[in-house]
C-alpha cells in the first residue's frame, strides 16, 4: 500500500489540496503490521506520528504488579501517540503499549516536519488537532470507566455510547478493553437480558436506554 492508497481510507486526509497531500506524502511513511505484534512500549518518542489505516490495535499500561490495564482499542483514522510541542518542536510519545490485534497498516507523518506541514497546510494543521481531541475523548472515558464506573457501569456504558464497536468486538477483546473477566461480562449481560434492557440475537441491541443509562450514571 503506497500514501495515496492509504490517504484515502482516512477523513485526516479527503478533501486536502493535490499540493497539500503531495507535502505530506514526502514526509510520511507506510507500516504494515501483523496480529499480536507488539510495535512500541509506553513512553517510546517515535519518529514519526502514526495513524492506524485499517487493522485494529490495543493500547495499555502495566500496573505496578504488571497487571495490563486497557487504554482502548485504536481503529481507523485514530492516532497512536501524544502529541506535544517542548523546545520549539514537536515531539509525539506513546501513551502506553500498543499490541497489534489483527493484521494491518499504519501510516506515519515525520514528527520534525509537522511544523513546516502545519504552516504549509493550516486545513491539515486543524485536523491533526482534531485528531487529537479525539485521543484525549478516549483517554478520558478509559480513565472514566476505570476510577468511577464498577463492572456493570463499565458494560452499560460501552453499549450506550459505543453498540457498533460492542457488537464488532468479540467478547474476549471486550473484557480486556473493560478491564473485567469474560466469566463477568457474560453474567452481566445475562443480567441486562432478564431484566430485559437489553436483547441478544447474534448482536445486542437496547430495549431500554433509560435503564442501560441509570447503571452508570
Amino acid at each position: 500500500m503506497d500514501f495515496n492508497q492509504a490517504a484515502k481510507k482516512l477523513s485526516l486526509f479527503q478533501g486536502l489540496s493535490s499540493r497539500d497531500l503531495e507535502l505530506i506524502a514526502a514526509q510520511s511513511s507506510i507500516r504494515s503490521f501483523e496480529k499480536g505484534e507488539l510495535l512500541f512500549y509506553e513512553g517510546d518518542d517515535l519518529p514519526y506520528w502514526y495513524f492506524v489505516v485499517d487493522g485494529i490495535l490495543r493500547s495499555y499500561k502495566l500496573s505496578h504488579d504488571e497487571h495490563e490495564i486497557s487504554i482502548c482499542y485504536n481503529e481507523s483514522s485514530m492516532a497512536l501517540s501524544d502529541i506535544r510541542f517542548e523546545n520549539n518542536r514537536y515531539i509525539t510519545r506513546t501513551f502506553g503499549t500498543i499490541e497489534a490485534q489483527s493484521k494491518g497498516t499504519l501510516i506515519g507523518i515525520k514528527t520534525s516536519a509537522l511544523s513546516l506541514l502545519f504552516t504549509q497546510s493550516p486545513e491539515f494543521a486543524l485536523r491533526c488537532f482534531h485528531s487529537v481531541l479525539v485521543s484525549v475523548e478516549n483517554y478520558q472515558r478509559t480513565f472514566f470507566n476505570n476510577m468511577v464506573l464498577d463492572a456493570m457501569g463499565k458494560v452499560a456504558f460501552m453499549l450506550a455510547h459505543e453498540l457498533d464497536k460492542f457488537n464488532r468486538l468479540k467478547k474476549q477483546e471486550i473484557a480486556t478493553l473493560l478491564n473485567i473477566q469474560p466469566e463477568t461480562l457474560s453474567r452481566l449481560l445475562g443480567k441486562l437480558v432478564r431484566k430485559e434492557i437489553i436483547a441478544i440475537d447474534g448482536s445486542v441491541s437496547i430495549l431500554d436506554a433509560n435503564a442501560l443509562k441509570s447503571l452508570y450514571n
